[in-house]
């Protein structure tokens, strides 16, 4: 059980690693497509691509959240201390599986 868990904390790291690196890079590009809008025919071209960027962004966001929600319930320290549910190996693989469904919608 402990090379299991090991594996899901590995996981879940990478997970929030590339989130994060796919947050930064939509964010960036936002960044760079906003310095070009100048005027209102530049929105009506751009502007959709603009807001693609920060919708990819905040999705990403949502996805690191839910993989701390996770991490947090198997760790049992989601605020509910001593008392807080910890999950079993069947709950939090069906937890990480619709995570990770949720993700690829």
């Amino acid at each position: 059980m402990a090379e299991i868990n090991s594996k899901i904390d590995e996981l879940l790291e990478k997970f929030i690693k590339n989130a994060e690196e796919e947050r930064d890079l939509a964010l960036e590009r936002y960044r760079r497509q906003d310095m070009m809008i100048e005027t209102a025919e530049d929105f009506v071209v751009q502007g959709k691509n603009a807001v693609e960027f920060l919708k990819t962004a905040a999705q990403r966001s949502d996805a690191i959240l839910d993989a701390i929600k996770v991490i947090s319930n198997v760790s049992g320290s989601s605020g509910g201390g001593a008392n807080a549910p910890v999950l079993n190996g069947d709950d939090l693989k069906k937890q990480i599986k619709d995570m990770v469904n949720k993700e690829l919608k």
